[in-house]
């Protein structure tokens, strides 16, 4: 969502200034705030406070963005989405190319990212077992297996370099039978390069997370079930589009059934 937040640059409204933002500002939220609601089936609501547009650097930015979870239609949908808390802070896009912008080719940017990002999170116990498996909820959020509505004048969106320097994640998961595992992060960093969105673009053909390559690092990670299991984790590098991943000072006890099951792992 953070990335079309550009399409209020559009045409020569960019050297209008502060005017143009009072304009566009309204209806880009309105936009995105809808998009959010669609894909999540009205369980999930975004607010943001006004975007600010620097014209001699032509960059925008937002102070905070917060996704929260609404209980009532959450609980309507036949899965449960996942109950978040989800904070960015001093997010920007930068290196906007307002000329392909204007000639209709196209949203590229430069750079889009924010300082940080805070998730706070509870994944609700999974449905209950039959013989027969259950099928895959048609709605899936944070996922791109339904398109976002773009403006028409965006065609698509291309990012050279999308990067979450600081995430910090506190996650609950509730497994079968009451059990709970709790998740922290202390710092996951994330970056995406030549990260390309076409909603022409059949969804088999699309890339790993949109990008030729998609870097994680991992500082000070804990996961823990009940008082005698534990799992932790120095320091994670992995690379998304290569398949490596390099791990440091890993400690792992043995998981019993209600980890392994809560998390899906097979110990």
């Amino acid at each position: 969502m953070l990335a079309l937040v550009g399409y209020l640059a559009w045409t020569n409204q960019w050297q209008l200034g502060r005017r143009a933002v009072s304009i566009a500002d309204p209806r880009v939220r309105r936009w995105a705030t809808g998009e959010v609601k669609r894909l999540s089936d009205g369980a999930y609501h975004l607010t943001s406070s006004t975007i600010k547009v620097d014209v001699a650097r032509h960059r925008i930015s937002i102070d905070t963005l917060v996704v929260t979870t609404d209980p009532v239609a959450n609980a309507r949908r036949r899965e449960p989405l996942p109950t978040v808390n989800l904070r960015f802070r001093n997010c920007a896009l930068e290196g906007i190319d307002l000329d392909r912008l204007t000639a209709g080719r196209g949203l590229q940017m430069t750079h889009v990212g924010c300082d940080s990002v805070a998730i706070v999170a509870e994944v609700p116990r999974p449905p209950a077992r039959s013989g027969q498996p259950s099928p895959r909820d048609s709605t899936s959020f944070l996922t791109l297996q339904r398109n976002i509505d773009l403006p028409r004048e965006v065609p698509f969106v291309q990012i050279d370099t999308l990067s979450f320097p600081q995430v910090r994640l506190a996650v609950g998961v509730s497994g079968r039978a009451g059990r709970r595992t709790a998740i922290a992060f202390d710092r996951l960093t994330v970056r995406l390069d030549s990260l390309h969105y076409d909603p022409k673009q059949p969804v088999a053909k699309r890339s790993t997370l949109l990008s030729r390559d998609a870097t994680v690092t991992l500082d000070r990670f804990e996961g823990s079930h009940a008082s005698a299991t534990r799992l932790s984790l120095a320091h994670l590098a992995a690379n998304l589009a290569d398949g490596t991943v390099d791990l440091d000072g890993l400690i792992y006890e043995p998981l019993p059934g209600g980890l392994s099951d809560s998390l899906g792992f097979t110990a």
